[in-house]
């Protein structure tokens, strides 16, 4: 899952970048949806097939110990798909100049992922991926309110102080 939100980041990225610098609210949530849609069903599929321990799963052999545990596979899946949503909200509030907001943000989602981490002496094995889901949601809403804001907001002006890329080098 992580792993697929990783390339689909790096294709929808850079437009949902643009689209917060813009203030082009149509093309953020358009470019999130097809995100989440994409996520939400290879979390789906991977769920299907390696969540439990049943006959037609590969990973059952190649990693028998996963298994030991009823459920902690596919509740890692889906902690792993919250996990996974925040990142195009990542790149919108960046192409916004909103660093100041996800440095904050950060400070209050890690104080809620280690307090539901506390709670292993109940959870058990299940507190890690039950901590990525709670402080991942409330990132979620948090980054979906800053960015409200921000289409809301005028778009960001480029900044005339920065550096132009260099043209590439034509080799002959």
């Amino acid at each position: 899952v992580l792993v697929l939100s990783a390339g689909l980041t790096a294709v929808l990225g850079p437009r949902s970048m643009r689209a917060a610098m813009e203030a082009d609210i149509g093309t953020a949530r358009h470019t999130n949806r097809i995100y989440l849609l994409v996520m939400a069903l290879g979390a789906l599929a991977y769920a299907a097939v390696a969540g439990w321990d049943w006959a037609l799963n590969p990973m059952t052999i190649i990693v028998p110990s996963a298994y030991i545990i009823s459920g902690l596979v596919a509740v890692t899946v889906l902690a792993n798909f919250v996990t996974s949503a925040v990142f195009l909200q990542v790149n919108e509030l960046l192409g916004a100049a909103r660093e100041r907001t996800l440095a904050l943000i950060a400070w209050i989602e890690a104080p809620i992922e280690v307090l539901i981490s506390l709670s292993a002496g109940v959870t058990g094995a299940f507190a890690r991926p039950l901590a990525l889901i709670g402080a991942s949601g409330a990132r979620y809403g948090m980054q979906a309110r800053a960015l409200g804001v921000v289409y809301d907001s005028p778009p960001v002006a480029p900044d005339p102080d920065a550096v132009p890329p260099s043209p590439p080098k034509v080799t002959e």
